[in-house]
């Protein structure tokens, strides 16, 4: 687009409508202005504005979205687009939906050179009689070509076939990423890639590699740490819950009584407030809620205090040289829970539970 700030000054808009209206016929005007507003007019992309004071008229502002399609630069993004696109979907396979298109992940191209002629960061939210003017479309026009440019620069960091190769180097792939200025879009790039959630940590660690602070090994590297940390403790957690469910399991079983307010004193002495013996107000079952760990029955409908002993025996029985993580130990709850009662259904919410004490142990709730 070869239209400036300059070409639509009022002098220039009402000398080019003078021209216009003119009914002899003469040479062009000369001058630059008029002459690059004339060109316009002539691709299909401007419009003289036909309302007082050198103001568009409403039926004008409505045809604005017909004279931004009509860009150059807008009609060959639309048309790059749509054959890029079906070259990445070929490359990509069934994964081209989800690299393209989903909350998280990169846009959808097509459909943005689509909404080309119809947005734009200084586009009028609405038609105000005596507002818009040639400066005001020339903006509207400016902001198509930049998003334009924009998308071809997205189109071209991404066209080689080894920036969705999940094997390549990464160091290589963030590199002409940033080669092409779209390093902002790092890290729906890496999900993309890898397919692997960012929590916050990840998502400053990625904030550091945009300004160039540190590099994309030393981001991987961060992780690495993070997450063998993560396990190292998350392993360690589970340790001291199976070891708790074996000493409550051999406290338990020689007790001598399944009393509720008895074994609740006796395992206060034991244990102190590290464990508590509850009833469920849903269910009514008992549980034992573990500091820092699990309620053990929790969801089992564990009616008094000897199916309640059963039952922590039974969970001590099945953890036993199994890892110590999150998915053995409901896996031996519901292997528990079948042994006490044939005819048992695991929840329903077995999953989440599942999900949510992860969460936990991962700090994020």
């Amino acid at each position: 687009m070869h239209l400036c700030e300059v070409h639509t000054t009022d002098a220039a808009i009402a000398a080019a409508i003078a021209y216009r209206k003119s009914k002899e016929e003469r040479p062009r005007p000369g001058d630059h202005r008029v002459e690059a507003v004339l060109t316009a007019i002539e691709g299909g992309w401007f419009e003289l504005p036909a309302g007082r004071d050198l103001c568009y008229t409403h039926s004008q502002y409505s045809r604005t979205a017909n004279l931004v399609q009509n860009l150059p630069a807008v009609t060959n993004v639309q048309e790059r687009s749509r054959s890029w696109s079906a070259m990445k979907r070929q490359q990509l396979g069934d994964g081209f939906s989800f690299v393209f298109g989903l909350p998280n992940t990169l846009p959808d191209i097509v459909q943005r050179t689509r909404g080309l002629p119809y947005g734009g960061p200084r586009r009028p939210l609405e038609f105000i009689a005596g507002r818009f003017r040639a400066v005001d479309l020339l903006q509207w026009l400016q902001d198509a070509v930049a998003i334009a440019t924009q998308l071809n620069g997205l189109m071209d960091a991404l066209e080689p076939e080894f920036m969705f190769d999940a094997q390549a180097d990464i160091e290589k792939q963030v590199n002409h990423l940033a080669a092409h200025g779209q390093i902002h879009y790092l890290d729906k790039y890496l999900y993309a890639l890898r397919r692997k959630f960012l929590w916050r940590e990840e998502e400053r660690w990625l904030r550091e590699v945009k300004a160039g602070s540190i590099s994309i090994r030393e981001f991987d590297a961060r992780v690495a740490a993070r997450d063998g940390q993560r396990e190292d403790d998350n392993r360690r957690h589970w340790l001291t819950v199976y070891e708790k469910i074996r000493q409550l399991a051999s406290f338990m079983q020689y007790t001598g009584t399944y009393h509720h307010g008895t074994l609740t004193r006796r395992l206060r002495e034991r244990f102190g407030r590290s464990v508590r013996l509850l009833r469920e107000h849903s269910s009514g079952g008992l549980t034992l809620e573990l500091d820092g760990g699990p309620s053990l029955g929790s969801g089992q409908q564990l009616e008094d205090g000897k199916v309640l002993v059963n039952f922590v025996c039974a969970l001590a029985d099945f953890v036993k040289g199994t890892p110590p993580d999150v998915h053995s130990y409901f896996a031996a709850v519901e292997k528990a829970s079948t042994q006490l009662n044939p005819a048992f259904t695991p929840p329903t919410d077995m999953k989440r539970r599942i999900e949510t004490i992860e969460l936990q142990e991962a700090g994020l709730i």
